[in-house]
C-alpha cells in the first residue's frame, strides 16, 4: 500500500479512541485555551484557503512568527486567531504524512523502518496526518527533513506544525518515543539531496562587504530581515535554516558561490559558523548552502516554504 487511511491506522493499533474533538469555530480565545492544554511553546495563527494558490495558508499572528512562541498563551492577542502553531524541538518531533499526494510512498517508508504509528495523531486541514513523537535524549534536537519520500516530511528543531479550525485530534494520547534507529535514519543526509560543491575562489572581502551593505539598505527587505536574525516566514529557524535562507537571498542579490560562503562563514551572526565555528563539517555544510543557492537546484514547495523563499 502507498498510503495509510483511518481504517489502516485503526487496524494496526485497535479502534481509534472516541475522544471529544475540540473544534471551535473561529473563536480565538477558545483556541488559546486549547493551546494552553499542551503545555508547550505555541503562538496564534490564522488559517485561510488561498484559492489562487489552491492551498491552505497558515500565517503567524505575531511579530516574529514562531520565534515568539511561549507557554504563556495570555501574552498573545488571540482575537483574529482560528488556530495555533506548535513549535517542535526540545524533544518533540512530527512526521508529516500526506497520503492525498500523488505517488505517496510514506506508508512504505514507515513500514520499512518499523515506525510506531500508535502515537498522538492530528488529521490536518489538507487531509494529511501529523504523527507526533517525543525524542530520546540523545536526539532531542533532531532536524527537520523535507521530501524523505513522496508525501513524507518531518518537523523538528526550528520547525512548527499548525492545529486549528479544520483539524481534528484523531488519537489523543501522550506522544510515543521515536525509536533511535528511526532518529538515526532521519538524521542521515539523503543522497537525493546531494549538491555539486565547487572549489572556493578568493574573494575581495572589502568589496563584498560594501555590496552587502548596499543590498541591506537598498535591496530586498527579506534579505535585510534575515541577515539581522528575523525568522519571519521561516518554518525552520535552526542555524542551518538561517544559513540556507540567507544563502538563497544572497544569491538573489547577485552574490557568487564563493562570496556567499565568505559571508556565511565570517560575517553572518545567526548561522552555524557563528554558533559552532568554521569546523570542517560546518565548512562543508556552508559550501552546500552556497551551491544549492547558486546552482538553482530543484526544491520542493514545502522546502521553499520551510526556508522562507516564498510567502
Amino acid at each position: 500500500m502507498s498510503s495509510m487511511s483511518d481504517l489502516q491506522i485503526a487496524a494496526q493499533h485497535g479502534e481509534l479512541p472516541t475522544v471529544p474533538h475540540f473544534e471551535p469555530t473561529g473563536v480565538g480565545h477558545a483556541w488559546a485555551a486549547e493551546a494552553a492544554r499542551l503545555g508547550q511553546p505555541v503562538f496564534p495563527i490564522r488559517l485561510d484557503w488561498d484559492a489562487a494558490r489552491d492551498k491552505w495558508t497558515k500565517v503567524p499572528l505575531t511579530r516574529n512568527g514562531h520565534l515568539d512562541a511561549t507557554q504563556d498563551v495570555s501574552s498573545f492577542d488571540w482575537g483574529q486567531a482560528n488556530g495555533f502553531g506548535w513549535v517542535m524541538g526540545n524533544g518533540i518531533y512530527t512526521i508529516d504524512f500526506d497520503e492525498y499526494k500523488p505517488g505517496c510512498a510514506a506508508h512504505g517508508w514507515l513500514t520499512q523502518w518499523a515506525v510506531p504509528t500508535g502515537t498522538r495523531v492530528h488529521r490536518t486541514v489538507s487531509g494529511g496526518w501529523h504523527l507526533i513523537y517525543s525524542l530520546p535524549p540523545a536526539w532531542a534536537n533532531l532536524r527537520t527533513r523535507q521530501n524523505i519520500v513522496p508525501g513524507l516530511d518531518t518537523r523538528g528543531t526550528g520547525g512548527w506544525i499548525a492545529f486549528g479550525q479544520g483539524y481534528t485530534l484523531a488519537r489523543d494520547m501522550p506522544p510515543l518515543v521515536l525509536p533511535e534507529h528511526v532518529c538515526a535514519e532521519l538524521d542521515r543526509a539523503p543522497a537525493s539531496q546531494a549538491v555539486q560543491v565547487q572549489p572556493l575562489e578568493p574573494v575581495e572581502g572589502p568589496d563584498v562587504l560594501r555590496r552587502l551593505g548596499t543590498a541591506l539598505v537598498l535591496g530586498r527587505a527579506r534579505l535585510r530581515l534575515r541577515w539581522y536574525g528575523d525568522g519571519m516566514g521561516l518554518h525552520d529557524i535552526s542555524a542551518s535554516g538561517f544559513d540556507m535562507s540567507a544563502a538563497k537571498l544572497l544569491a538573489q542579490a547577485g552574490f557568487s558561490y564563493s562570496e556567499i560562503y565568505f559571508l556565511l562563514a565570517e560575517h553572518f551572526e545567526h548561522g552555524k559558523a557563528a554558533r559552532d565555528g568554521v569546523t570542517p563539517a560546518v565548512s562543508r555544510e556552508l559550501q552546500r548552502c552556497a551551491a544549492r543557492a547558486t546552482q538553482k537546484l530543484p526544491m520542493s514547495q514545502k522546502m521553499r516554504e520551510a526556508f522562507g523563499y516564498e510567502r
